[in-house]
């Protein structure tokens, strides 16, 4: 309230018209406080007791607060500008070659995990397991990481321009395109480097859900 009283005191007498104006077009419910004020009570200290009450009395009083630093405002615009600028880019374009391999692979539905395979991996591996599971794995993972980078990608445009969003698709993408392109594995030494790179390109991915909540 005391700043409240400081804020109609600024105002002065020659903005008790167009306060009473702005609020009855702006807040009729509570008009009839507007219509309270009156030009002796400007400029004293005081406020009149209608003015007391209504949201819309208190909404005039920081509207005139705002308006009365217009320099302030104007800095705090052209901060926000810049940082928008220099934080958000349009989205890279997708390279042809990159786009038909999502569209190659998305096309085809996941294999889903039944009971019956999940049971086979508590066995011991043997030569043919491990291959058949790795064979597996190549043709599962891509399905599925097309479908995450698409889904990213059909995000809308503002959305995409978010520097973390942008980083994830972009990690999304070079993992996608690693595994599509990765020869099928034949033996078990083949097998040992992928283990390797796959758990390198894992670990890569860990921050991607804190770095979406970022975003």
């Amino acid at each position: 309230m005391r700043r409240s009283m400081r804020i109609y005191h600024r105002v002065g007498v020659e903005n008790v018209e167009g306060t009473r104006r702005w609020l009855k077009d702006a807040d009729p419910v509570h008009s009839h406080a507007a219509t309270s004020v009156t030009p002796q009570f400007a400029g004293t200290g005081h406020l009149p007791p209608a003015m007391s009450l209504g949201r819309g009395t208190f909404e005039v009083f920081r509207m005139s607060s705002v308006l009365s630093r217009p320099c302030k405002l104007g800095k705090v615009s052209a901060r926000q500008r810049r940082s928008f600028a220099l934080h958000r880019r349009p989205p890279e374009p997708v390279p042809s070659g990159l786009t038909d391999l999502l569209e190659k692979h998305s096309q085809r539905p996941p294999t889903p995990l039944t009971l019956s395979t999940l049971l086979s991996l508590g066995r011991p591996p043997t030569p043919e397991s491990v291959l058949t599971s790795v064979s597996y794995v190549q043709a599962e993972i891509p399905r599925r990481l097309a479908q995450r980078v698409k889904s990213l990608q059909a995000l809308p445009f503002i959305v995409g321009t978010n520097p973390y969003v942008a980083r994830v698709l972009e990690a999304h993408r070079n993992s996608f395109l690693w595994l599509a392109t990765q020869p099928p594995v034949r033996t078990l030494e083949e097998n040992g480097e992928f283990i390797s790179q796959l758990e390198t390109l894992v670990q890569s991915h860990a921050n991607d859900i804190p770095t979406l909540a970022r975003g």
